[in-house]
Order: C-alpha cells, then sequence, then structure tokens
C-alpha cells in the first residue's frame, strides 16, 4: 500500500517481541489503537504487525549485510560486552545508519 510505513525490527529474543509486556509510559488511547489484549499481555495489531519485518542477529559476531536503517536503539545490549567486544560492535551498528539517521543508546 502506497504511503505505508515498512518497519524492520532486528534483535535477539525475537519471538516476544509481538507480545508487549511492558508499555510503561504509553498513553492508554495509543494502548487500545495499536494493541490488542493476549491473556494478560498485549500484542501489536495485525495490521501493524504486517508492516513489521523481525529479523534476529548475534551482535557478537560479524552483522550480515541488511542495508541502512533511520534509527537504531542499542538498549540493554551493550552492557552485556567486554570493551574490545563492545568498540567492535558500535563500529559496526554505526556503519548501518543512514545520514541523519539516530542511534540511541542505554537501558531500558
Amino acid at each position: 500500500m502506497p504511503g505505508r510505513a515498512r518497519v524492520v525490527v532486528v534483535g535477539a529474543g525475537l519471538a516476544g517481541l509481538t507480545v508487549v509486556c511492558a508499555l510503561r509510559g504509553l498513553p492508554v488511547a495509543m494502548l487500545v489503537r495499536h494493541f490488542e489484549r493476549l491473556g494478560t499481555e498485549w500484542q501489536l495489531r495485525a495490521e501493524i504487525r504486517r508492516m513489521v519485518e523481525f529479523r534476529s542477529i548475534n551482535l557478537a559476531q560479524r552483522i550480515p549485510e541488511m542495508g541502512t536503517f533511520d534509527v537504531i536503539f542499542l538498549r540493554n545490549v551493550l552492557i552485556h560486552f567486554d570493551a574490545d567486544p563492545k568498540r567492535g560492535t558500535f563500529a559496526q551498528v554505526t556503519r548501518l545508519l543512514r545520514p541523519g539517521a539516530s542511534l540511541f543508546l542505554g537501558s531500558s
């Protein structure tokens, strides 16, 4: 569909990404508009999930060629690496950023 967003989610443990357990700070109106109840948790609505491509990678290894991104979030990731692997991962990830893109680091 023209004008529709396309989102690529790359990460570890992707099985749980369609089910959201922690929605801290999300206004109730957005929650009920974009998510649906799945037992005691919330899941992205099907129309949104169809716009998302989920991929899994291991940041401790060489990152495969996958194009560039407008935004990358490295949250609760680099804390698990020693200094040298952390620098290597950071160097690889920054090459995946488009010009003018944003990189968010830190804890979740």
